[in-house]
This record gives structure tokens, C-alpha cells and sequence, in this order.
């Protein structure tokens, strides 16, 4: 195999003509949001560029649960209000919101009742206002995985494992969220998604107005389910049918993330942190009450953690993860997994996901990683820098593609294949035109064949370029994944 580019490159994607095209990820410069002890970061999208990020201090006020709105221009990112919305200690914060003005944040109260609670936050232009706390179960104590959506500026859901549930202990619930005046807000009827497996990392993401899914891990195995209103008195949802994405252990994962596209597609991703211990999504379809999944993509093979994913088109999301090539998940005291980030999109047959190359965000240990939309192809990351420390938030957005080179070339090959019922021969004449880019860009290539018809497969080359650019990737992290693509066969120059 040849390079095709002037410079040495090395071939990452060969996909089909229906394939997601390939993007790199620019970035800003972090904005410091917290001086240390930053864990817990929840992050949700409002309007007009701007962003909520909530998270634990541990730092300044003893894991006090703290809010922020953060506004994004161009690749800045700037901070224009913050609230201490409980000054105790707080854990597993999440946050979500449910108009331009107003949002809801559940927590874990680890100080005082040990109950999960809820907070209506009031957001203005530069401030954020929160009420008192609602306890969402006034029995379970010690919840430790949860997440909430809103499907409408006054209903919302929030998703938990049970601790203790006498039929099976951290069994899967939900419960309605209806907000109303003055920040209150009335917690509804539990409904069970899993009574069968002791669950952890639930995350429920809101499609329409009515439903909502809700993934989780049933003791390694990845489950998802519908959840739609449901027009009973006694049930608050009606669930569909769980369906499994993930086959694992109960170690299996350190990580999942849920993405809408539109009401009726997604991307569900996966750390999976045994096994083949890597970064992996799947596209998520919906029809009515019923879920499927197209075929499994890598995002990248290293150990990683701490994943968070949220939509930048239609079509396409933002990965991000800290990710070590040379560390082990298992290993929590030695991981020192660096921020990186793909863009990874949704095939046009909806049937599978492509993934571009990893990005190297943060090069100190990074943990508690958040990803909210600012606009339509951008970002915000938060994450925690040098493990559980100082907090920091950047912009991200996907790279236009460019052209710097033009190589053609023109090859003729003749390749013999034997069918089920007779050996034939086939030869095919290739025109290749190449277009090659000084970064981790899509490059186009036109194939025309002796048969009656047209075919367009799209290579993505990567220019060697300094590592010091933004979006390129560190040297030992760049050496870790030329290693891996020598190791499956593709020819570096």
C-alpha cells in the first residue's frame, strides 16, 4: 500500500459510499471554573450558546453541590453566573434543563439524609436561583447512579438504582417530575425498568415530548428500554420491551452514554472496562415502544473512562473520555488517562456508526468529564484536571474539511473469485483522485469500474503534524495507535 499524500500518512478508514464522513475536533483554550477538587460534573444545554455545569467542590466548600452558566463565542468560553444550590456535601450530581430559564438538578444529599434529592434552579441572563430540596424517594438512602431528562418545559423524568428493593436490591426505577410554581416540583409513581438485575450507570434520554430511554448496565450486560407517559392512573410510564446492546460481567463497564439524533435515532456508547476494554457505540433506533440497534463501531481500543457523548447534528456526536493506552481501567490509582474526543456519526442506512480519529483535549489525568452542545457542530467539555482536581471547560466543535494536496494516480488490477456455481474472472480499471488535508480531514475518492455501474468509497488519511497543534494527538498516544493499526494489517510508510 501506498501513501498517497506528500508527506508519510497513515490510513485510518475505509468505509462505503454511505459512510459517515470523518472530522477532526478543534478546540478553545480551558476556561478554569474551579481551583481543585472538582468531582461529579453534569452538564445540559441551553439557548442562546449557553450551557449549565453543575458539579461537586470539594475544594472551596467541602462538596458543596455548585452551578455555573457558561456562555460560548466562537472557541471562548466564558462563565456569567454560579449558585451553590446546596452547601453540604453532594454526590452524583446531574443536571438537565427544561426551558431557557429554568432547570432541574438531582443529587445525592451524602452529608445529612443520605436521600436523593431534587432542586428546580431558576437561570437569568447572568444568575442562577435555586429552591429548596425535593426528596425524590423518602425510604431508598445511598443512591448512587441516577439521571433525569425533561420531555417538556414542566415534565420530567428522573432514572435511579434502588438501593435495598425488596424484590431485587438496586433494581431499576423511575419516577415522573411535574414542575410548578414558584420552583416546586411533585415526584410521581415509581416505575421499575429493571426488577431483575442490580443496575448502575443509568442514563435516561428524553426523544419526544412522551418518551424517553433509559440504558443501563444489568450487572455487565448494556439494557435499554422505552419509557412513554402512560395514560393510567396507577403507572406514570408504560415500558417497552428491554433489549440488549452489551454482553458482559458485572465489571464489564466504567462508563455509558446515551446521544438523541432525532425522536426516532440515537447512539448508545459503552466503556467496557474488562473485556476488550475499549470505547464502543452503537446506533439506537426507534420505532413507537420498540428499540434496535445496528452493528457495534470502536471509538478507540485504549483503557478508558469516565465517558460523556451529547449530539452536535442530526447525524453526528461528540465522544469524549479519558483514555490511557498505557493503563488499565481496573487500576483506579494508577489510570492517568488524558481528555480525548471523537466525532462519531450515524451512517446514512442508520445501520451503523462511523468514528474518527481520537483527539488529545486534555494531557494532564483527566476524570469527571461533561459534554453539553453550545450550537449546532460545538460543544463544551468539563472535566476535572490531574485526577479529581482543578475544573475546567473548553469549547470543541467539529473541523471543516479542507484540501492542501491533490494526488492521481490510475491503476489496473484483475482479481479472481470463485462463485457458487462457476470460477470467474473480473477486472476492474480504477481512476483514484485523492485529496489529502494537513489534518485529521476527509479526503474523497471517485472509483469507476469496467461494469455498468458507479461506485464512491471515501479514504481518510492523517498528515503527520506536530503534536503540539490542536486536535493532534500526543506522541506516546499517536505511537499507541500506529501500533494498533500495524497489528490488523494497515501499511504505514
Amino acid at each position: 500500500m501506498a501513501c498517497l499524500s506528500r508527506a508519510c500518512s497513515v490510513v485510518l478508514l475505509v468505509v462505503g459510499a454511505n459512510a459517515f464522513p470523518v472530522y477532526d475536533v478543534d478546540q478553545g483554550e480551558p476556561l478554569p471554573v474551579n481551583d481543585g477538587g472538582t468531582a461529579f460534573s453534569s452538564m445540559s444545554n441551553l439557548e442562546d450558546s449557553r450551557v449549565i455545569q453543575c458539579y461537586t467542590d470539594y475544594n472551596n466548600n467541602d462538596g458543596a453541590g455548585t452551578c455555573k452558566i457558561l456562555r460560548v463565542n466562537g472557541m471562548t468560553v466564558t462563565e456569567e453566573g454560579s449558585v451553590v444550590f446546596d452547601a453540604k456535601h453532594t454526590q452524583y450530581i446531574n443536571v438537565a434543563t427544561f426551558s431557557a430559564s429554568a432547570a432541574v438538578v438531582c443529587y445525592l444529599d451524602h452529608l445529612d439524609t443520605e436521600h436523593l434529592e431534587c432542586r428546580y434552579l431558576e437561570v437569568g441572563s447572568s444568575s442562577i436561583e435555586a429552591s429548596d430540596s425535593y426528596v425524590v424517594d423518602d425510604v431508598a438512602e445511598g443512591v448512587s447512579f441516577l439521571s433525569v431528562a425533561s420531555l417538556t418545559p414542566d415534565i420530567g423524568i428522573i432514572c435511579w438504582s434502588e438501593p435495598l428493593n425488596p424484590v431485587k436490591d438496586r433494581a431499576g426505577a423511575c419516577n415522573k417530575l411535574t414542575l410548578g410554581q414558584g420552583g416546586a416540583i411533585a415526584v410521581g409513581n415509581k416505575t421499575y425498568f429493571d426488577l431483575d438485575s442490580s443496575t448502575s450507570d443509568v442514563t435516561v434520554r428524553a426523544f419526544s415530548t412522551t418518551s424517553a430511554v433509559v440504558c443501563w448496565s444489568a450487572e455487565g450486560d448494556g439494557e435499554c428500554r422505552t419509557l412513554s407517559l402512560s395514560d393510567s392512573g396507577s403507572q406514570d410510564f408504560d415500558a417497552g420491551s428491554k433489549e440488549r446492546f452489551f454482553t458482559g460481567d458485572a465489571e464489564a463497564f466504567v462508563g455509558l452514554a446515551l446521544v438523541k439524533f432525532t425522536a426516532a435515532r440515537g447512539l448508545v456508547c459503552w466503556a467496557d472496562g474488562v473485556g476488550k476494554n475499549r470505547v464502543g457505540c452503537k446506533s439506537l433506533l426507534i420505532d413507537g415502544a420498540a428499540l434496535s440497534y445496528g452493528e457495534p463501531t470502536e471509538v478507540t481500543a485504549f483503557p478508558s473512562k469516565f465517558l460523556a457523548a451529547d449530539a452536535l447534528t442530526e447525524d453526528a456526536a461528540l465522544v469524549c473520555y479519558s483514555a490511557d493506552p498505557a493503563g488499565s481501567v481496573t487500576d483506579s490509582e494508577d489510570f492517568g488517562g488524558r481528555g480525548t474526543c471523537n466525532i462519531v456519526g450515524v451512517m446514512v442506512n442508520d445501520s451503523a456508526v462511523g468514528a474518527g480519529p481520537p483527539n488529545e483535549v486534555n494531557s494532564g489525568t483527566t476524570q469527571h468529564t461533561a459534554v453539553a452542545s453550545s450550537d449546532d457542530r460545538s460543544a463544551v467539555l468539563c472535566y476535572s484536571d490531574g485526577g479529581a482536581g482543578s475544573g475546567n471547560c473548553k469549547a470543541l466543535s467539529m473541523a471543516e474539511t479542507t484540501t492542501s494536496s491533490t494526488d492521481t494516480s490510475s491503476s489496473t488490477e484483475t482479481t479472481i473469485s470463485t462463485s457458487s456455481t462457476t470460477p470467474h474472472t473480473t477486472t476492474e480499471t480504477s481512476t483514484i483522485s485523492e485529496t489529502s488535508t494537513t489534518s485529521f480531514h476527509t479526503t474523497s475518492e471517485t472509483t469507476t469500474t469496467s461494469s455498468p455501474y458507479t461506485t464512491t468509497d471515501t479514504h481518510t488519511t492523517v498528515e503527520s503534524q506536530d503534536p503540539k497543534d490542536s486536535g493532534s494527538l500526543a506522541p506516546d498516544l499517536l505511537g499507541a495507535f500506529v501500533a494498533l493499526l500495524a497489528t490488523i494489517g494497515v501499511e504505514l510508510c
